[in-house]
C-alpha cells in the first residue's frame, strides 16, 4: 500500500468513516472536557487522560494515517533501555550509564526525511503531553524512515509535572518495546503497565536484558507470565529477546539481539503489516476510551448517589442533637436556664449549649464518613476540620437567638387584647421567656393579667420558635459538609457523556462493518 492509499484507510476504515469517527471523537472531548467530579476519585480513569489519548493519538492518527508509526522504548530503572536505543541506531543518541536513572527526559529518533511539519507537530504534542524539556535526534537510518522511536524515562520515575513520563508516551505509541532484566521481570509496576497496553491492544516486543547466570529459570518463567497475562499464545521462550549479563553488552547490546529487534521493528513498519497494526491498537484505543468513558459516566451518576447516602448522615446526626436538645426544653432538663437574670445572659449559656451538641453531631457524622471510603477520602484529603463545629457557629447561633427575644415580643403583643409600647413588650417578654424552659415556674402576675387564656399558647409558640431557631443554628453548621461535597456533575451530564461514548463505538463499529 502507498502513502496515498494508506491515507485513505485507517484501521479498515474508508474516509467518510473516519470523519465521522473524528467527529464522534471531538463530541465526546467536548462532553469529558466538562465532566468535573466533586468527591475524590477511587481507582476511576483519568478524563484528562482520555482527553489526551483522543487528541493526541487518535485525532492524529486518523488525520493524518500515513504517518510514521511511534515506537517507545518502555521499562523500569536500569534495565538497559538506552543501550537498546543506542544499539538500534548504532550511535549514541541516549545516555547511558552505571548511575539510575540515567535517561530522565525523552529521547525522540526520527529520519532526516520526515516532512518538518510531521515531526514538528509529532515533537510538540510529546513537548506538552510529557516533558517540554525532550531531546530529539534527526538521523538518517531505515528503520526511522517510517517509524519514530522515542527512548523514555523509567517507569519508576515520575516527572516534574508528577506524572509517569514513560506512560504518558506509551499512550501515543502505535508499539512498545519492553525491556526488563533479571532483577526487574517481576516488578508488579512492570506488570500493571503491560496490562493497561494489553487493555489498548498495543503490540509489544519483549527484551529480557541483563538476564545473569539464572537465565534458564527466569527466561521461561519470564515466558510463563507473559502467557498467563495473554501476551503469548504459548509461554514461548524464543518470543522473548535475551541478552546475557556481561560487561561487554554495557554500552551496546550483540549485533544479532539488536538487528533481530530491529527486524521485527521494520516489519512492523512494512505496508503488509501496517493495516494490521493499525487496525488493531485504534480498535483497542477505540474500546478502551468507550469503557473508560462509560465508567465516568456510572461514577457521576454513581456520585449523586454517593453524596445523598453522605449527607444523609449528616442530616441525621445534626437533627439527633438538635432534637434532643430541644426536648430539654419541655422535660425540664433546661429549666436551670431560667434562673439567669437576663436573657443575654441565658442566652450566652445556650449558645454553648448548642455548639457544643454541633461538635459532637459534626463528630458522628465524620465517624460515619470515615466509615465509608469516599468519605474517608474526603477527610483525608483536607476535611479534618469537620471533626468539630466550624469556626463561626457560636456567632452565627448568637445571631439566631438575639432574634428570638424579638420573636417573643412579637408574640406577645400579637396576643395582647390592648396594643403596648415597646418597654412595656421587652418587660413582659422578659418575663416570659424563663417559662419556656421551666415548666414548673409560675408565671409572672403581670403576664398572666396580660395573656389571661393566651398565656400558655404564647409559651408554646415560643418555645416551637426556639426549636426552629435550634435546628437552624445546627443546619448552619451543618452546612460545611454539604459545601465540601457541593456536586459538580448532574445525572444528565452523566447521561451525555455515556450517549457521546455510545455514539463514538457505534460509528467505529459500523465503520469496521461496513469495510468488512
Amino acid at each position: 500500500m502507498d502513502a496515498t492509499a494508506a491515507c485513505a484507510v485507517i484501521a479498515g476504515m474508508q474516509v467518510g468513516s473516519t470523519t465521522a469517527l473524528r467527529e464522534r471523537l471531538d463530541d465526546l472531548v467536548e462532553c469529558l472536557s466538562t465532566l468535573d467530579f466533586a468527591l475524590p476519585s477511587v481507582d476511576l480513569p483519568d478524563r484528562h487522560e482520555l482527553i489526551a489519548t483522543i487528541r493526541n493519538y487518535l485525532l492524529p492518527r486518523l488525520d493524518d494515517p500515513a504517518a510514521p508509526l511511534v515506537t517507545a522504548i518502555v521499562g523500569l530503572s536500569g534495565t538497559g533501555k538506552s543501550v537498546l536505543m543506542n544499539s538500534l541506531a548504532g550511535m549514541d543518541l541516549s545516555p547511558v550509564g552505571a548511575v539510575r536513572p540515567t535517561t530522565v527526559k525523552p529521547v525522540v529518533w526520527v529520519d532526516v526525511e520526515h516532512d518538518n511539519s510531521y515531526w514538528r507537530d509529532f515533537v510538540s504534542r510529546i513537548r506538552e503531553r510529557v516533558d517540554p524539556g525532550l531531546d530529539v535526534v534527526v538521523a538518517g537510518d531505515p528503520l526511522v524512515a517510517d517509524m519514530s522511536i522515542i527512548d523514555t524515562p523509567p517507569l519508576d520515575l515520575a516527572s516534574e509535572r508528577g506524572s509517569i513520563s514513560a506512560a504518558r508516551i506509551a499512550a501515543l505509541a502505535d508499539v512498545c518495546v519492553f525491556v526488563t532484566s533479571a532483577g526487574r521481570y517481576a516488578d508488579r509496576r512492570g506488570w500493571q503497565f503491560l496490562e493497561a497496553l494489553k487493555r489498548r491492544g498495543v503490540p509489544v516486543l519483549f527484551v529480557l536484558n541483563r538476564s545473569g547466570d539464572g537465565v534458564e529459570q527466569i527466561r521461561p518463567d519470564f515466558a510463563k507470565r507473559l502467557h498467563e497475562y495473554g501476551y503469548l499464545l504459548e509461554p514461548d521462550e524464543e518470543s522473548i529477546f535475551t541478552v546475557a549479563e556481561s560487561a561487554a553488552f554495557a554500552e551496546r547490546l550483540p549485533s544479532d539481539v539488536a538487528h533481530a529487534i530491529r527486524s521485527d521493528l521494520a516489519q512492523l513498519s512494512d505496508p503488509r503489516f501496517r493495516q494490521d497494526l493499525l487496525e488493531q491498537t485504534t480498535e483497542g484505543a477505540v474500546r478502551a476510551l468507550v469503557a473508560d468513558a462509560n465508567t465516568l459516566a456510572a461514577a457521576a451518576t454513581n456520585e449523586q448517589v454517593v453524596v445523598a447516602e453522605l449527607l444523609a448522615h449528616v442530616h441525621a446526626a445534626y437533627r439527633e442533637q438538635g432534637n434532643e436538645l430541644v426536648d430539654s426544653f419541655s422535660d425540664g432538663s433546661s429549666a436551670w436556664l431560667a434562673d439567669q437574670h437576663h436573657w443575654p445572659t441565658a442566652a450566652v449559656d445556650l449558645t454553648g449549649m448548642i455548639t457544643r451538641r454541633a461538635g459532637v453531631a459534626a463528630q458522628l457524622a465524620s465517624s460515619r464518613w470515615e466509615e465509608h471510603p469516599i468519605g474517608a477520602a474526603l477527610l483525608s484529603a483536607g476535611g479534618q476540620g469537620l471533626w468539630r463545629h466550624g469556626h463561626d457557629s457560636t456567632y452565627e447561633t448568637q445571631k439566631l437567638l438575639e432574634g428570638w427575644i424579638e420573636s417573643v415580643k412579637e408574640i406577645v403583643s400579637m396576643r395582647m387584647s390592648r396594643p403596648a409600647g415597646p418597654k412595656p413588650l421587652a418587660r413582659l417578654a422578659e418575663e416570659l421567656w424563663p417559662l419556656v424552659f421551666d415548666r414548673e415556674r409560675p408565671a409572672p402576675k403581670r403576664v398572666k393579667r396580660k395573656l389571661g387564656d393566651d398565656l400558655e399558647p404564647a409559651v408554646s409558640e415560643a418555645r416551637e420558635e426556639l426549636a426552629r431557631l435550634v435546628h437552624a443554628a445546627m443546619a448552619k453548621d451543618g452546612k460545611r459538609f454539604e459545601d465540601y461535597v457541593d456536586v459538580g456533575v448532574d445525572e444528565m451530564h452523566a447521561t451525555v457523556v455515556k450517549n457521546a461514548a455510545a455514539d463514538v463505538a457505534a460509528t467505529f463499529e459500523a465503520a469496521m462493518r461496513d469495510d468488512r
